[in-house]
């Protein structure tokens, strides 16, 4: 799989060096965003207590492709900032092939139960070819944070249906694979770990988190309408959560002997959210 990956990385990289050509119908962009999110759930895992968010973005666009982003998440339990996001990359696009490289920075608060917590940096690669009835979606990314490298790969079906220039829905059907250390330093670091007693100390790990596996199935509806500059969006998804966890609890005494150790699978369940949105596109040339 990691194969597969680094070769989808090689190609997209080759094929931006011929982006120039079919840059001359773009324009450069500035776009304002504003989104809710109900729940913050990723590849079918989430903490135990909901995690909504506010995230205001700004999103720069230029004519050969490029593109950036930032953004910041307030988290409406807490009311403070809980995450920050910058991201730039490369988009490519000629006839029904679009394709995407992209590298993101990744900013948590230390207080932050979120999964993704412990993740500090990402590659992304994404890559469709539009057909008539159903268009196919290939996505990689490597995560980095406080453990090793995760990898990531996707594939999805979907297919968009437009009412005249105004409404679009594009439904689909995507399942998701990965390794799982951040979901370990989730445990070890945000969720669990490291928890202080009287007379001893608590940790908790997964198992076999370089194991790669299917991690979820979603299903989901992106619904967007366009009123001039403006897009209104909402985005339901229905994620399936697979292959649960084996999660260790070791507690130890205060002159580091094991104590007890228990092993557990979690308990996943599946998960409804949805984000909605509104965003301004404002034109530079």
């Amino acid at each position: 799989m990691r194969t597969i990956f680094f070769v989808t990385l090689t190609v997209l990289c080759s094929l931006s060096s011929f982006a120039q050509e079919d840059s001359t119908t773009k324009k450069t962009v500035l776009k304002f965003e504003l989104s809710y999110i109900n729940n913050s759930v990723y590849l079918g895992r989430k903490d135990s207590s909901e995690l909504s968010y506010f995230t205001p973005g700004i999103f720069y666009t230029a004519p050969s492709g490029f593109f950036a982003s930032a953004n910041l998440s307030f988290l409406t339990q807490e009311s403070r900032v809980d995450a920050a996001t910058l991201e730039a990359g490369y988009d490519y696009a000629a006839g029904n092939f679009d394709a995407s490289l992209s590298a993101a920075k990744f900013f948590y608060n230390n207080q932050s139960v979120n999964v993704k917590s412990t993740v500090s940096a990402g590659l992304n690669a994404y890559l469709t070819y539009e057909t008539l009835y159903l268009t196919p979606v290939l996505n990689g990314s490597i995560s980095f944070g406080n453990n090793q490298p995760d990898y990531f790969a996707g594939f999805g079906l979907e297919h968009s249906f437009y009412a005249g220039n105004t409404l679009t829905v594009t439904p689909s059907v995507t399942a998701n694979g990965g390794t799982q250390h951040f979901y370990d330093g989730y445990y070890k670091l945000r969720k669990g770990g490291k928890k202080k007693l009287v007379s001893a100390s608590v940790t908790q790990e997964t198992l076999n988190a370089s194991a790669f596996k299917i991690l979820d199935y979603e299903l989901a509806a992106d619904l967007t309408c366009k009123v001039k500059n403006f897009s209104f969006f909402a985005t339901p998804v229905y994620a399936i959560a697979t292959n649960p966890n084996v999660i260790v609890t070791t507690v130890y005494r205060p002159n580091g002997a094991v104590l007890t150790s228990q092993s557990k699978v979690e308990n996943l369940s599946n998960s409804f959210y949805c984000t909605v949105g509104v965003s301004y596109r404002l034109p530079l040339n």
